[in-house]
């Protein structure tokens, strides 16, 4: 079985790709997968998804940014679980929120994420955006 850790690198590859095709999904996530993000300086509101909203999303995500890149910090994985902290950083293409379009943004997050066999369940975001230069 590979490690989870893989698994999330993978993922997170297909969000920096901005792929809306669940062919790239499939194989790393479940049919039944969840997202939630709780409320952050981004997401006021937080954001619950399943898979089909997922590739919506991303779809606005694009509109949203230029491009975007996870760091894997740190991670712990056990049973069925694991969890990690990212440094995620993006280029705004337009106005969000409270950030302003052309602008580098970073955020701090800890993710926690719920296998079924090899393939993501499940994934909660916890994040703390702030302003980073350029």
């Amino acid at each position: 079985m590979p490690r989870m850790v893989d698994t999330i690198a993978r993922l997170f590859r297909r969000f920096v790709s901005f792929s809306q095709e669940w062919k790239d999904f499939e194989p790393i996530l479940d049919p039944e997968f969840s997202l939630k993000e709780f409320p952050s300086p981004a997401n006021p509101k937080g954001v619950s998804l399943n898979s089909a909203e997922l590739l919506k999303w991303i779809g606005e995500q694009r509109k949203q940014l230029s491009a975007q890149h996870f760091e894997i910090t740190n991670h712990l994985e056990a049973d069925h679980q694991a969890a990690v902290e990212v440094l995620w950083t993006g280029l705004l293409a337009a106005d969000r929120g409270l950030f302003r379009k052309g602008k580098n943004i970073k955020a701090n997050l800890c993710m926690v994420f719920e296998f079924r066999g090899e393939k993501i369940l499940q994934q909660r975001i916890y994040d703390s955006h702030e302003l980073a230069s350029g």
